[in-house]
């Protein structure tokens, strides 16, 4: 905000929504930036271990707490990275997640400070402690979980292929982010009758019919997903759409979504 001191860079990787990492270059230019501007930078690595392609044409996911160079960017006593249980996992339900800044002792302390206030019961600390030790389940997990997502992210891809939707192309977390046919906001506007056969070709997507898309959407195809205003996209008619669940439960949803956007 104007007029505001800023006192940290955010940053995600693996994004949301876009759903890619961030290449080491580009990170490199972001922790420089903030060690110029004497910033904390705290990166957010929720998705780290929900990279479901790893071949050599994209960017590789690489931990900012792996890089034995760190201290060429940026003091490593100013950089946090945040993870927790709820993505790679699937432990929503628990809302336990850490902060981690092995070089800054302080932050740790000062966290530790408002932990109190966040406090899990104890039968879930112990829970997690167990299930987070059992390295051979979580790897044989994490395997598992990482091939469901890249079969599902093909079936994802073949379908907006197949009906010329338009997307960005993603190699790790649960969702795409893509545009809806206009189509979509044509046969609202239509169904509501603020617009004649004559007046669809010049409809195009603006914030107020994003919304109204995604209300139609819900009310009557019982689909959910995210606007792009959700996530401050500039362009609108843009949405996140999550394929992290059941192939038959994604097939349904497609099928409504089609559906909702043919003419």
């Amino acid at each position: 905000a104007k007029g505001k001191e800023a006192k940290m860079l955010f940053l995600m990787s693996p994004h949301n929504p876009l759903g890619a990492s961030y290449p080491k270059k580009v990170l490199q230019a972001f922790l420089k930036f903030a060690s110029e501007h004497n910033l904390y930078a705290v990166v957010d690595e929720i998705y780290a271990l929900s990279v479901f392609d790893r071949s050599e044409a994209v960017a590789p996911f690489e931990s900012v707490l792996s890089w034995t160079d760190l201290d060429a960017y940026i003091d490593p006593a100013s950089v946090i990275v945040l993870h927790g249980l709820s993505k790679d996992f699937g432990l929503n339900g628990f809302r336990m997640g850490w902060a981690l800044s092995p070089w800054n002792k302080n932050i740790i302390n000062v966290l530790r400070c408002y932990s109190p206030f966040g406090y899990r019961p104890a039968y879930t600390d112990r829970i997690i402690t167990k299930f987070l030790a059992d390295r051979e389940y979580i790897d044989s997990m994490l395997q598992i979980s990482q091939g469901m997502l890249a079969s599902n992210y093909q079936i994802i891809t073949e379908f907006l292929n197949q009906h010329a939707f338009r997307y960005i192309p993603c190699t790790a977390g649960h969702f795409v982010w893509l545009q809806l046919p206009i189509n979509a906001c044509i046969k609202m506007l239509r169904a509501r009758g603020d617009i004649s056969a004559d007046e669809a070709n010049s409809v195009k997507w603006t914030k107020e019919n994003e919304v109204m898309v995604w209300d139609d959407l819900v009310d009557k195809f019982r689909v959910y997903i995210p606007t792009g205003q959700s996530f401050f996209s500039a362009e609108p008619g843009w949405f996140r759409l999550t394929f992290s669940i059941g192939k038959d439960e994604l097939q349904v949803g497609l099928d409504r979504l089609l559906e909702a956007c043919s003419p």
